[in-house]
């Protein structure tokens, strides 16, 4: 009886180690508590948050050039990337959907020198995210 007592705290104990391993893997996540955000400083040195979407945003028209080729050529369409944010708040493309191999690659450079983000966090921890991202391609 004394025996079979130890060996099944034992047990107990060598089969805990799994589960403790597991608590540090990553595990997605279906609804993040905080997102990746932007942070700016403003003139008087205050932090400012600024969400993704905008951030994302801002960056694609300041930085758009609808391609001469496509232009010459009439090309036009829709562009679908899908964007990692890493846990350090890098973000790196994983993914581009374009039926127009001109079009993927005026999405990619856009993205080239996108700066680091605060990355989004679980139980107060940074966790990897990933976007989608749309860019129409349309000639007025």
């Amino acid at each position: 009886m004394k025996v079979s007592r130890i060996l099944y705290f034992i047990s107990i104990i060598l089969f805990s180690f799994p589960l403790q391993a597991q608590e540090e893997e990553d595990i997605p996540f279906v609804l993040i508590e905080k997102q990746a955000r932007c942070l700016y400083t403003d003139d008087k040195g205050n932090t400012i948050q600024i969400s993704l979407k905008k951030c994302l945003d801002d960056w694609v028209l300041d930085k758009f050039r609808y391609p001469q080729e496509a232009i010459k050529k009439k090309i036009q369409g829709r562009v679908e990337l899908t964007l990692l944010i890493d846990n350090k708040g890098v973000l790196t493309i994983k993914e581009v959907e374009a039926k127009e191999p001109i079009l993927e690659k005026e999405a990619r450079r856009i993205f080239e020198g996108f700066p680091q983000v605060a990355p989004a966090e679980q139980r107060g921890k940074p966790v990897p995210t990933i976007y989608k991202y749309p860019i129409a391609f349309k000639i007025d």
